[in-house]
């Protein structure tokens, strides 16, 4: 699919139209058109049931652009930079950068809200056969992506499909999914907003926790090192990686711990000074709570 331009709407067709650059790739497509009034680049990417398209637009004018997209019933829509107006058979939404929203129309004009001069970007995916967990209505407003929802976009919309899409592709695209249906369920939205610039440093906080787990740093030592407050920076690693820092650490700790115990012959007191702990007493209870077995009987699960 790529898009047809007729004065300032744009289409999307089977065709390739008149004035369009179009580049074939195994089972993908990229289309461009350039004009007075800007650039347009749509990317089309099947994988499996779903097909994402990425629309860039840059405008060198304040002309008003449409984009006309005729796809299947449900769409997820989300807004990567810029700000998006997208009309459905229901109402105009504006949708805001790192915002979401789910449609059930096959029919949505989309326009990007921008000043000349600067780069508009929408992520759609859509689904193109049944799909088991599919909400039964839309939230009534943009929804704010989570931290581990925009990281998992960024992966997605910044990593190489060619020479052919692969399997993890597929796999953020049902997390994306599965995660805007639980938001959307529970009636719940994130409340902080994550700049990419943000998620980068989240990834730098796991990165600094996992180099020394001998190291413990405090929440306010972790603060210092991000550039963030408390608040954002414990809401935000949750959100990214699915425990609070505690829990990271205690995972990471016992992860290394399980390790050492199955695959060497450390004394205990090694091991837990590895995993961080200075008793080994302390080490020994927290891995039974953790495992649910002791570090001994950890270590007679050593393969043959």
């Amino acid at each position: 699919m790529v898009a047809t331009l007729n004065y300032r709407r744009i289409e999307l067709t089977s065709e390739v139209p008149a004035g369009w650059e179009l580049v074939r790739t195994k089972g993908s497509s990229i289309g461009s058109w350039e004009g007075k009034a800007g650039v347009i680049l749509i990317e089309n990417i099947p994988i499996d049931i779903f097909s994402i398209k990425v629309v860039r637009v840059f405008l060198r004018s304040t002309e008003r652009i449409e984009l006309r997209i005729y796809e299947t019933p449900y769409c997820f829509s989300f807004c990567i930079e810029g700000q998006w107006q997208i009309i459905d058979q229901l109402q105009p939404v504006l949708i805001k950068q790192n915002q979401y929203q789910l449609f059930f129309s096959g029919d949505l004009q989309c326009i990007p809200v921008q000043v000349s001069g600067r780069m508009s970007q929408l992520l759609i995916i859509t689904i193109n056969s049944n799909y088991s967990s599919l909400p039964e209505e839309r939230s009534k407003q943009p929804v704010a992506a989570s931290a581990l929802m925009i990281d998992n976009i960024l992966q997605l919309t910044q990593t190489s499909y060619f020479p052919q899409p692969r399997s993890f592709h597929e796999k953020l695209i049902r997390g994306i999914l599965k995660i805007a249906e639980e938001d959307i369920a529970k009636g719940k939205f994130p409340s902080e907003r994550f700049t990419n610039a943000e998620l980068e440093i989240l990834h730098k906080v796991s990165v600094l926790i996992e180099s020394d787990l001998q190291q413990h740093h405090s929440i306010a030592s972790l603060a210092i090192f991000s550039g963030m407050n408390r608040q954002k920076l414990t809401t935000g690693f949750k959100s990214l990686f699915g425990q609070t820092i505690y829990g990271y650490y205690l995972s990471k700790r016992m992860d290394l711990a399980q390790t050492l115990l199955v695959q060497g012959n450390l004394p205990l007191k090694v091991v837990a000074k590895k995993a961080g702990y200075r008793s080994a007493t302390n080490f020994s209870i927290a891995f039974k709570k953790f495992y649910k077995l002791t570090p001994a009987q950890m270590r007679r699960k050593k393969p043959d």
